[in-house]
């Protein structure tokens, strides 16, 4: 009977056993130490988020890899510190003084807390925006739209001004720098966000101003197929018609958002001799210190077109069906102008004469419906003229691109006055406007510019930061409680944000908004 005893134990004891080996253990949190391709990452977490800062996804592109495609990091020994974001890519800032480093190919991380290796949340990739000139990872804070959304943030740096889109003949991916940049840091999320807790396959391309701008050109880059999954974009046109030369009549190719890249070389090769350097020599070129390559960025450099990165221009990729088959969210802001002619024109501001001499330039033919269509009783002639930039640039042409992209295409447009936008104070005459990259401080914390939203308009963040998160995991902004958003669709319909009220509106009403009859 004992030897019976026994043998039934040891049995009991053995199948025990054998039930914990098969059973899958559970990963733990992620915590503030995780591990990646390259080596282990100490971080933040405050119970709230989990943050992870500065993390390099690209080796250094400076000596004689400045103007070179951009090459994974290496691994680094030990455990690095990532409790702080990187330095912005090289940029001169309001008082005309460096700011960055070139060795600046970094990103940063959020993520809920408690989230465990493995989890596959839905995963949000910010492109910042300014101009491709300036801006970095660290100008917004995600952590409302990590905590309220359940989902990872990654954001990143890329190089900006001429040491991101600079070609001269000869240069191999002239042009395409800053792209590339970006198309790498995608790699880095495809093999390593799971790590974060982040889902591989269900990755987010967000950009507002020129970071929209790069998502339009993803979607129309063949080599960025397969990296992301979805596209939310604003404030930005894919159709965009040479947006500075709206701004200042005349300013010609050099000012487009997309250039070919033989206009990007001309460009290039003056540049160069500008810096010293006949004949666009690249070792003269290299030699050069990062202070004088960014002071002396005095083009819109922007990405090139006929390109192995970017064969065609992001209108006619889309236009052909060529681009990415991905569900979108894009809009804009009711203002698009209103900053942007606040600050080129802040002294002297347009008179009466400037402003019609450049509403006939720019409407040619329709000139005399463009002067009924923006009268000046009432307001400033920079104030008109706002309108006539945001029309012109932004809401009319993106018109086109909503027809285009196809079935799975939500549009907005944030109509709300008073927000806070992103680095403008409005003068008097701007008063009571939405402004260009109004509708970024609604989803982040835009940390130069925290001004606080009345109750009203922290609810429209919040139904706004909802439909964004369910955007990310879903693949259509559908969200509890929140008005109902259609996609746009045949003839087109749009959402319409307001903290008075969110409705869907015709796309012929905004039209009309617009006088996109006059465009």
């Amino acid at each position: 009977m004992r030897t019976l005893a026994r043998i039934s134990v040891l049995l009991t004891l053995a199948v025990a056993a054998a039930g914990c080996a098969t059973e899958p253990s559970t990963p733990p949190a992620v915590g503030d130490r995780v591990t990646v391709a390259q080596g282990g990452l100490r971080g933040t977490d405050d119970r709230t988020v989990v943050a992870f800062q500065g993390i390099p996804y690209a080796a250094p592109p400076t000596g004689a890899a400045r103007w070179t495609a951009p090459r994974p990091a290496d691994a680094w020994p030990g455990e690095r510190d990532a409790t702080r974001p990187g330095p912005r890519c090289p940029q001169t800032g309001p008082s005309g003084a460096l700011l960055g480093d070139e060795d600046c190919l970094t990103l940063a991380v959020h993520g809920p807390s408690g989230t465990r290796s493995g989890a596959k949340r839905p995963v949000l990739v910010w492109i910042h925006g300014g101009g491709l000139n300036v801006g970095g990872a660290d100008e917004t804070d995600p952590r409302r739209l990590v905590t309220e959304g359940g989902i990872v943030v990654v954001s990143i740096n890329y190089r900006l001004g001429a040491l991101g889109f600079l070609s001269v003949p000869g240069l191999p991916g002239g042009g395409t720098f800053g792209l590339r940049d970006q198309q790498l840091a995608l790699r880095w999320v495809q093999q390593n966000i799971a790590a974060f807790g982040g889902d591989p396959g269900r990755v987010t391309l967000y950009g507002v101003s020129a970071g929209g701008d790069s998502v339009c050109s993803h979607l129309a880059s063949p080599a960025s197929r397969g990296l992301f999954h979805r596209a939310i974009l604003g404030s930005s046109a894919c159709h965009g018609t040479n947006a500075l030369d709206t701004l200042r009549p005349g300013l010609g190719p050099a000012a487009d958002t997309w250039k070919p890249l033989p206009v990007l070389d001309g460009l290039g090769t003056t540049y160069a001799a500008g810096l010293g350097c006949p004949d666009a020599n690249l070792d003269c070129l290299r030699a050069l210190p990062t202070e004088k390559v960014a002071a002396a960025n005095v083009y819109y450099w922007s990405p090139a077109t006929g390109t192995e990165t970017l064969p065609r221009r992001p209108s006619e990729a889309i236009a052909a069906g060529e681009a990415a088959d991905v569900p979108v969210l894009m809009g804009i802001v009711r203002d698009e102008g209103a900053s942007l002619v606040a600050g080129a024109y802040a002294a002297p501001p347009l008179d009466e004469a400037r402003f019609t001499e450049f509403l006939s330039t720019l409407a040619g033919p329709r000139a005399e419906a463009a002067k009924a269509a923006y009268p000046l009783a009432g307001r400033t002639p920079n104030r008109a003229f706002a309108d006539v930039y945001g029309d012109r640039s932004f809401a009319c042409p993106n018109m086109i691109t909503y027809r285009d992209l196809g079935d799975r295409v939500w549009v907005y447009e944030l109509t709300e006055p008073d927000l806070p936008a992103f680095r403008f104070t409005p003068p008097p005459d701007m008063a009571g406007t939405t402004a260009h990259g109004a509708d970024l401080s609604m989803i982040f914390t835009v940390l130069d510019d925290p001004r606080p939203l009345t109750e009203p308009q922290q609810r429209l963040a919040r139904q706004m930061r909802a439909y964004w998160a369910a955007f990310v995991t879903t693949g259509e902004p559908r969200a509890d409680g929140a008005p109902t958003w259609p996609a746009y669709g045949d003839p087109g319909t749009q959402l319409n944000l307001r903290a008075g009220g969110t409705v869907a509106e015709p796309a012929e009403v905004a039209a009309e908004r617009h006088h996109c009859a006059v465009w």
